[in-house]
């Protein structure tokens, strides 16, 4: 798995529950990995898929994920 932050700028605020921009990263994965289940308590997670397929669970709907799609995780 090769994890990476991407750079940010504080100044910029978003409107809604997430009041600033928590962080961005940029996640790669090889055949058969997966990351460790976890949960944001302050902020949404956006899950964008650049390549490939997998598939994602929130909470505990798991669903197939392809190339191109995106996926909004709401906090907890």
């Amino acid at each position: 798995m090769k994890i990476r932050r991407m750079p940010s700028h504080p100044a910029f605020r978003l409107e809604g529950r997430s009041h600033h921009f928590q962080s961005f990263w940029e996640v790669e994965l090889t055949p058969g990995e997966e990351t460790v289940p976890h949960q944001h308590y302050e902020s949404e997670e956006l899950i964008y898929l650049v390549h490939g397929q997998g598939r994602v669970r929130v909470a505990e709907i798991e669903k197939p994920l392809h190339h191109g799609e995106v996926v909004l995780v709401p906090p907890r």
